[in-house]
């Protein structure tokens, strides 16, 4: 038996406190003592209230703003009264004070589920925001375990906290889903809403994040074709008073309905017929698993986890977010669908993975484990393989091929090729080259080909560009489709990538899909690439080689672009394109690079494109393939074979390479401080060396 500590900011009601005292409850039921407590916020509400009956004590800290010492001594005491087995935080400010628990011994569990720094800026403003990931940052190493609610918010987990993939998990939020389905329609004649309209809903927070302003702009072109349509929407928050007087402007009273906080959202999913949630971001929002759980479609921003969440055309429909216009039409479309059907659809998938009961069986396990290994070292990586939709359909077949190439990730290629069967588009076969010290198909032929996709397994020595080669001679497919095999890849990337072969036709000689919760770097050091020709970030001009031989990258994508190069952990080729282009070999070992050398000189005779509709996880995890000194040094090294063999050598370019050496330079004399690795520099300069030293060979051999 255990004794979790359960941490969340506030128990309001909100999402992630709803979450966090359903956990508490489900974890009675199966013979666990957990504690319920908040840092900020209420001491009564309808939340804390349920979980007290269910047997569940509750605890509050009484914190005021980010630092407080009165609660940090309030925090010690609950774990010297408590001595919990384990502290389990959810939401940023119960993740730095539950951080305290590690000085005790007790193992730490920051349960994250919001994309990072973005939630920490929009919610505590830029300068509280930035000092908390400061201290995020800082004080990781107190955690034993980083838990996201979803495939995207684990990958921007890494990347904004600095944490390692082994010690990052996926467990999805669950709720108790009876509660939602039984609802009695509220009465909403109060509000001049009569059983004659249409009522969509909104469960969210008043607040920026949320993009209610959309949701208005959207309601007026709605309202102009189908006057019974209302929209209500439930909750509070600091946006009140700003939506109010949009909806003044706008003439939508008798259209728009802010109904403020309530507790009785399943009564008022009960009266809707579609539930709308038109967020600029989230994590995996539980205002859609509700709304799923009492058989709702849903109609909603295609944001971080939300794809985990809903299945396009099958649960819901998803538009991209700030996009009113096709927000409305996405509604509008919506309301002419079976509801009742889709919204059944949608509510076996929330039982099946959404549910209560299979979170609690999750972290249940995560606490033993986690408390097991309290001395004995890292516990390993396991994430959740992506979902796959719920209704059984038999997806069609396309004449392409999956390349993959892969060394010593067993787990991670399982993942990956989990995610290929479960395409909306199934390919005809997957090649995989295989270099790991042991090859092992490992049962992945049955996997494979019982799902009635060919299947060509081949060994071969370490060097990317080499398994790359002898893949692509092995491969069939008129496409051929090239990833990492540390990406997920989301249910309809296959049908993506190929649309815009087929709209595009035979000019289309490659295409890259877009990362999901892709970060960027931090602006300064994003103006100091750009400065020094290393790197520029743009929308309008993705994937351009600049004239110091470096390139363009893309920036969260809204639209199909066309590019000069693209990158390797997930792009498309058309077959044809090899029968005069191969990767260069010369670039073996890590291959740095060997993506934007081969496709920037298929783009000389075909168009690239950068999609965003072809969606993908990338776990980045970690390669141990080469030291930061032998990579350093490679990225110089490749980055002049790039320069030189696909440029144009002019005076101007002799000076904007000369340029980026200076810049990458300094930037790896930067890193070499700021981590205490001389690698970073001494592979620079060892780099550059080396390249003085072929120029002066091929000089004499003139």
């Amino acid at each position: 038996m255990s004794r979790p500590l359960l941490l969340v900011s506030t128990l309001d009601g909100s999402g992630p406190g709803r979450v966090m005292a359903t956990l508490a409850q489900q974890l009675v039921c199966m013979g666990q003592e957990p504690v319920l407590a908040s840092t900020h916020g209420v001491e009564t509400s309808s939340l804390i209230r349920e979980a007290s009956e269910s047997g569940v004590p509750v605890e509050h800290l009484r914190m005021h703003g980010m630092v407080d010492p009165a609660g940090a001594a309030r925090m010690a005491g609950l774990l010297r009264r408590w001595r919990p087995s384990v502290v389990h935080t959810r939401t940023i400010r119960a993740d730095l004070i539950g951080r305290i628990a590690a000085g005790y011994g007790v193992p730490v569990i920051n349960n994250v589920v919001n994309l990072y720094p973005d939630d920490c800026l929009v919610r505590l403003g830029p300068a509280a925001g930035r000092g908390a990931m400061l201290l995020a940052r800082s004080t990781r190493g107190a955690v034993r375990l980083f838990v996201a609610n979803a495939e995207a918010v684990a990958s921007n987990t890494g990347a904004a906290f600095g944490v390692p993939p082994e010690r990052i998990r996926v467990v999805y939020d669950g709720l108790d889903l009876g509660a939602w389905a039984g609802g009695t329609p509220t009465d909403l004649s109060g509000y001049g809403i009569s059983p004659e309209h249409t009522v969509c809903l909104t469960v969210a927070r008043l607040h920026a994040q949320k993009g209610l302003e959309d949701l208005v702009e959207a309601a007026r072109s709605i309202h102009d074709q189908r006057s019974e349509v209302v929209f209500v929407v439930a909750g509070g928050g600091p946006e009140r008073a700003n939506l109010t007087r949009l909806i003044r402007s706008a003439g939508l009273e008798d259209v728009v309905f802010l109904v403020g906080e309530r507790d009785d959202i399943s009564n008022l999913l009960a009266r809707s017929r579609l539930f709308v949630l038109p967020s600029l971001f989230e994590g995996l929002p539980s205002a859609i698993i509700e709304a799923m759980g009492a058989g709702r479609a849903v109609v909603a921003t295609r944001v971080a986890g939300v794809p985990e969440l809903v299945v396009e055309n099958e649960t819901g429909w998803m538009v991209p977010p700030a996009s009113p216009q096709l927000l409305a039409s996405a509604i509008l479309r919506a309301l002419s669908a079976d509801l009742e059907s889709v919204g059944e659809v949608g509510r076996n998938r929330a039982l099946r993975y959404f549910s209560a009961a299979a979170m609690g069986r999750d972290f249940e396990e995560l606490y033993g484990e986690v408390g097991n290994h309290r001395r004995t070292g890292p516990v390993s990586a396991v994430v959740k393989p992506t979902l796959k939709g719920a209704t059984p359909t038999t997806p069609r077949t396309a004449p392409s091929t999956f390349l993959i190439t892969t060394r010593n990730r067993p787990q991670e290629l399982r993942r990956l090729i989990e995610s290929i069967l479960g395409q909306s588009v199934l390919p005809q076969e997957i090649v995989l080259v295989d270099a790991s010290d042991v090859p092992d198909e490992g049962g992945l032929r049955e996997r494979i080909e019982s799902a009635g996709v060919d299947f060509v397994f081949l060994t071969s020595k370490p060097g990317r560009t080499h398994q790359l080669n002898i893949g692509i001679d092995a491969s069939s497919g008129d496409i051929v489709l090239i990833n990492d095999d540390d990406v997920v890849l989301e249910q309809r990337y296959h049908e993506a990538m190929l649309s815009v072969f087929e709209q595009g036709g035979a000019s289309v000689g490659g295409v890259q899909g877009t990362i999901i919760g892709d970060t960027l770097k931090p602006l300064p050091m994003r103006a100091f690439r750009a400065l020094f020709l290393l790197s520029r970030h743009t929308k309008d001009a993705p994937g351009r080689l600049l004239p110091s031989g470096y390139y363009t990258t893309p920036v969260r994508p809204t639209r199909l672009r066309e590019a000069e190069a693209l990158r390797l952990c997930g792009l498309a080729f058309r077959r044809g394109v090899f029968a005069d282009h191969r990767f260069d070999e010369t670039l073996e070992g890590y291959a740095l690079k060997e993506d934007i050398d081969l496709s920037y000189r298929v783009s000389r005779r075909y168009k690239l494109f950068v999609t965003p509709d072809a969606r993908f996880h990338h776990l980045k995890s970690p390669g141990a393939r080469i030291s930061v000194r032998q990579k350093s040094r490679m990225h110089v090294i490749n980055n002049y074979r790039i320069h030189r063999r696909n440029l144009k050598h002019t005076p101007a370019s002799g000076i904007a390479f000369a340029w980026a050496v200076l810049g990458r330079v300094l930037q790896e004399l930067g890193r070499a401080v700021a981590e205490m690795n001389p690698g970073y520099i001494l592979g620079t300069l060892q780099g550059l060396w080396d390249i003085a030293g072929s120029t002066k060979e091929a000089f004499r051999a003139r």
